[in-house]
């Protein structure tokens, strides 16, 4: 919505004589920045004809006064809450600025009205606005606004009467269902929702962002950019910062990142950042950008303690010489780990495939025993445990042990795998030991035979 003080001019409400009596301060008034700013502003309307016509032609729907410079005290009367659905001294809204309630699209607008009157006394500005309903609904609501000066000609006061607008009910109950419909799908999801605009740059976000780093809603009113960089992890700045800039570039779809964000109780949440730009400037920059906060710290730390496993399986299995192996079947691709790659002498880079990765096996008997092992375990889901030769890229003769079993899903085979195991060094091993025993036999029959050591029969 765009302001319409262009088209609308107080010239339309107001007599030109009781407009530049106004304009010309002549009124006796002391302001106080410590009093009631309700009883002060009821003491100008029984003063002042003026600003009784200014509330009977604009402040239909409520009215709003507040101070400029001081505390910015803020007072709306009951009417005005009424009309955005809330009950004034019961939903503790007395001391909100009707800024707060301005749909977010239409606040810098609004903002800049704002600007425009505290230039100086007498000016007058008309603006159509969306307000967020308590219920969630969007309401239409001309704001009407004049500053007020005092006696030494600065701006103290801005006084607001506001009127709901004539709007499609269809459109606005279509506009509430889809808003709810968002909300409840971020609320089911546990998800914290933010959004940021470079005008202010405050960052917006819901009660589960921050409940998911221990604070209260108002504890992050407002969450100024720096004050949430602050917040992050210093270690993982950097990262935040290169990822943003490539999207700001549009060389991603969107800005996603996993980060630390530190706990009002001292400790560190590990949060998955979703978000995108959806508005920029002539120059490409983002402007604004909405995103959502997961926190996902119980699997970070579920990874690193699977990387940790994993890496200890690796070192074990570098220490026993065991690989692993994988032929999906749905592509007919063929997976060596490192150690399977070591066994058969390859570079760690080396991509095997499945034409050529029974070659190694040692031609004749070997080669024929894997094709029938696996051939068997595809059609016939059997397992197999086999000891095979093969021979390296080094051309290298090792023994091994192959194990392989079949993954079925929905009645189909879809992937073999096992285990590769470099067996040579203990099959030597029995045959030094089968030799040392066998010498050991004939040296202990000779014995026998000369009636050098006793029969037990």
């Amino acid at each position: 919505m765009k302001s319409s003080s262009d088209k609308y001019s107080i010239h339309q409400a107001f007599p030109e004589g009781q407009l530049k009596e106004y304009t010309a301060g002549k009124f006796d008034h002391t302001f106080s920045n410590t009093g009631n700013l309700k009883d002060e502003l009821y003491s100008l309307i029984r003063k002042e004809k003026f600003f009784f016509d200014f509330i009977q032609e604009s402040a239909v729907d409520g009215i709003c006064y507040f101070e400029i410079e001081g505390n910015e005290r803020t007072w709306c009367n009951p009417k005005f809450w009424n009309t955005l659905g809330y009950q004034a001294g019961v939903d503790k809204v007395d001391r909100d600025s009707w800024l707060e309630h301005v749909h977010p699209e239409d606040l810098p607008e609004a903002q800049k009205l704002i600007q425009k009157l505290c230039q100086k006394p007498g000016l007058f500005s008309v603006i159509d606005l969306r307000y967020r309903h308590k219920a969630g609904s969007i309401l239409a609501i001309r704001t009407q606004a004049l500053s007020i000066g005092d006696e030494k000609g600065g701006v103290v006061r801005i006084m607001s009467g506001h009127t709901i607008l004539p709007t499609d009910s269809v459109k606005t109950e279509q506009l509430h269902t889809r808003l709810q419909f968002f909300e409840d799908l971020i609320g089911a999801s546990d998800l914290g929702a933010w959004e940021w605009r470079k005008d202010d740059g405050i960052i917006r976000v819901n009660e589960r962002y921050a409940t998911q780093l221990g604070y209260h809603l108002e504890d992050l009113i407002p969450l100024e950019l720096e004050q949430w960089r602050q917040m992050i992890h210093p270690d993982d700045l950097e990262h935040i910062d290169e990822v943003f800039i490539q999207h700001e570039k549009k060389e991603t779809d969107r800005f996603e990142s996993t980060f630390r964000v530190r706990h009002k109780g001292g400790h560190w949440v590990s949060i998955l950042n979703k978000s995108k730009i959806i508005k920029r400037n002539e120059e490409g920059q983002g402007v604004w950008m909405v995103g959502t906060h997961q926190d996902v710290s119980e699997q970070v730390k579920a990874r690193k303690s699977l990387l940790k496993t994993q890496e200890f399986l690796e070192r074990t299995n570098e220490v026993g010489r065991i690989g692993y192996w994988e032929i999906n079947l749905k592509n007919n691709a063929l997976f060596w780990s490192s150690v399977t790659k070591e066994i058969h002498g390859v570079p760690n880079d080396y991509q095997p495939e499945l034409s050529t990765g029974i070659n190694f096996y040692k031609e004749g008997g070997d080669r024929d025993t894997i094709k029938r092992l696996v051939e068997e375990c595809i059609n016939h889901q059997k397992p197999f445990d086999h000891e095979l030769t093969i021979i390296n890229q080094q051309g290298e003769e090792l023994w091994v042990r192959s194990m392989g079993q079949a993954e079925v899903i929905d009645g189909e085979v879809t992937r073999i795998y096992g285990v590769f195991q470099d067996i040579d060094q203990l099959y030597h091993q029995f045959l030094q030991y089968n030799h040392l025993l066998r010498q050991i036999a004939y040296i202990l029959a000779y014995f026998v035979r000369l009636k050098i050591l006793p029969v037990f029969y």
